[in-house]
């Protein structure tokens, strides 16, 4: 897979993910509900990671891309201004929602205990 398909897979990524990740961890701490917490902090890291995959694959895509027929260097240019805009909010929610590697890893066991469904046990009364 080269840069310029990676590219395209993961740009919108960070977008997305902040934006869907911000109102699912806002949602969860105006109605204290600890899985739409849990979700908006993991769409904020998958969005932080996909930011770095996208600007990192997107550097490397851009002087492949500067030289197809019909794609001006103002174009690459604007989207690489856009790119740079949103990695400005994006790193700051990286390094709020995984400060410390236990943090990532409480926010992961969190994630994956609320998917799976707890046994319930019937009681005589």
């Amino acid at each position: 897979m080269d840069a310029t398909y990676l590219h395209l897979l993961v740009n919108h990524l960070p977008l997305f993910g902040a934006l869907f990740g911000t109102i699912a961890l806002v949602w969860g701490l105006l109605k204290h509900n600890a899985g739409l917490k849990t979700a908006g902090l993991a769409f904020l890291i998958a969005a932080s990671a996909g930011g770095w995959m996208a600007h990192i694959s997107g550097e490397r895509a851009e002087h492949f891309v500067e030289e197809l027929p019909g794609v001006s260097r103002r174009t690459v240019h604007e989207h690489e201004e856009a790119a740079e805009t949103t990695h400005l909010f994006v790193v700051p929610l990286r390094v709020v929602t995984s400060s410390t590697r236990r943090s990532m890893a409480l926010i992961l066991k969190k994630a994956t205990a609320n998917m799976i469904p707890k046994k319930r046990t019937k009681t005589k009364g």
